[in-house]
């Protein structure tokens, strides 16, 4: 497995879209995670179309593009829903979109998205001292 430094994930978005015209990607799954977590993982995430997604990763994984988003979630869309802010802060899981292009492997998109969360939890759980690690 790489390193996560090799992924050049969550602030590729631009970059990506840019030189391989990923602009497109299309939902394949979804995974059950909490939006705070990943935060914690990846830092804030990208700022998508300010409608129906309030935020997005973007992760390069050898020569496939995933991204991870809400959907129809926040108050972007419905003022029923918490504000983007509180959603990206909640502890709780929630569903969340996999995207990808095609969908003739969105099983092994989904999981070699699972296993890049859990390779960064590993290696925070390592470099964090014991006050700072992650619950």
């Amino acid at each position: 497995m790489k390193h996560i430094k090799q992924f050049k994930s969550w602030n590729a978005f631009d970059k990506a879209k840019e030189k391989d015209g990923i602009a497109c990607t299309a939902r394949v799954g979804y995974i059950e995670a909490s939006p705070a977590e990943l935060v914690r993982l990846f830092g804030k995430p990208l700022k998508s179309d300010g409608y129906k997604v309030s935020g997005e990763y973007l992760f390069k994984i050898w020569d496939r593009y995933i991204t991870l988003y809400d959907w129809k979630v926040t108050s972007l869309y419905d003022d029923r829903y918490p504000r983007p802010k509180d959603f990206w802060a909640n502890e709780e899981r929630v569903i969340l979109n996999v995207g990808s292009h095609g969908m003739d492997d969105a099983g092994y998109t989904v999981y070699l998205l699972l296993d890049l969360i859990q390779t960064r939890r590993a290696e925070l759980k390592v470099t964090q001292s014991p006050d700072e690690r992650i619950a």
